[in-house]
C-alpha cells in the first residue's frame, strides 16, 4: 500500500491536533478512550470520537477497507502509512453473567498492528485484575487473547477462563483427570476445577500489553 497524500487544509482544531499527534505515537499498552481523553486534554471521551471522525473526514487517518475496526495513519516522519486496530476490550464479568463476546464490549482502544500475534478477527482484549499471574501479567495490564478454535486443550498456556459465572486468568493444567487452574503468582494455591461440565475457555492469552497506570 502506498503512501497516503493529504491535500491542503485549514489548520486543524487543537484538540484533532493532539489528537493525531497521540496516534502517531501510540505505545505498546495501547491507549483507553479515557488515557485518549487526558492526553488531549478533552473534556468529555465524545470529543476524542468526535474528533477522530473529523480526522477521517480530513483524510489524516483512514479505514482499513478490508476491517473497518483496522485504522490507517500516515505517518510522515517515516513517509509510510502504519496501521492501528480498535481492539473492543470485554468486561472479565457483568452483574454476575460471566463473559460473553457479544454483550460485553467495555470499551475500543487503540493497538499497534505489529502488537498483535495473532488474526485481529479472532482477537479481543481483557484487562487484568490482581497480583495473581505476576511476574508475567500485572494489575490493569491488557492482554490480547486469541479466541479458542479448536477442541484441543491448551495445556501448559494462559487462558481466560469461566466457571460458572467467574471469570479468570489461569494457567491450565491437569492433574489425573481434573482440570488444574494454576497462579504465576506462587503465594496462591493452585485450583481444581469442581465442575468441568460448567466450565469454558473463552481464548488462549497470545501477549501482554503492559499498562501505564
Amino acid at each position: 500500500m502506498g503512501a497516503a497524500t493529504v491535500s491542503p487544509m485549514k489548520p486543524l482544531h487543537h484538540l484533532q491536533a493532539k489528537l493525531l499527534e497521540a496516534l502517531r505515537d501510540v505505545p505498546e499498552g495501547g491507549y483507553s478512550l479515557e488515557e485518549l481523553r487526558r492526553a488531549i486534554g478533552a473534556s468529555y471521551k465524545s470529543q476524542v470520537v468526535h474528533h477522530m471522525e473529523q480526522l477521517e473526514m480530513k483524510g489524516l487517518i483512514k479505514n482499513d477497507p478490508d476491517n473497518p475496526d483496522n485504522y490507517i495513519i500516515f505517518n510522515e516522519q517515516e513517509g509510510s502509512e502504519e496501521p492501528f486496530f480498535f481492539m473492543p476490550v470485554l468486561a472479565l464479568a457483568s452483574a454476575g453473567k460471566g463473559m460473553d463476546n457479544s454483550h460485553h464490549v467495555i470499551e475500543r482502544i487503540p493497538v499497534r498492528s505489529k502488537m498483535i500475534p495473532c488474526k485481529m478477527d479472532d482477537a479481543f482484549l481483557v484487562q487484568a485484575d490482581g497480583d495473581s499471574m505476576e511476574p508475567r501479567i500485572h494489575h490493569k495490564d491488557f492482554l490480547v487473547v486469541e479466541r479458542l478454535k479448536s477442541d484441543r486443550e491448551p495445556l501448559g498456556q494462559i487462558v481466560v477462563c469461566e466457571e460458572g459465572h467467574e471469570v479468570k486468568v489461569k494457567q491450565f493444567t491437569r492433574s489425573g483427570g481434573s482440570i488444574v487452574l494454576v497462579s504465576l503468582n506462587q503465594k496462591y494455591d493452585p485450583y481444581v476445577v469442581t465442575n468441568p461440565d460448567n466450565f469454558r475457555i473463552h481464548g488462549i492469552v497470545r501477549s501482554v500489553l503492559f499498562s501505564k497506570l
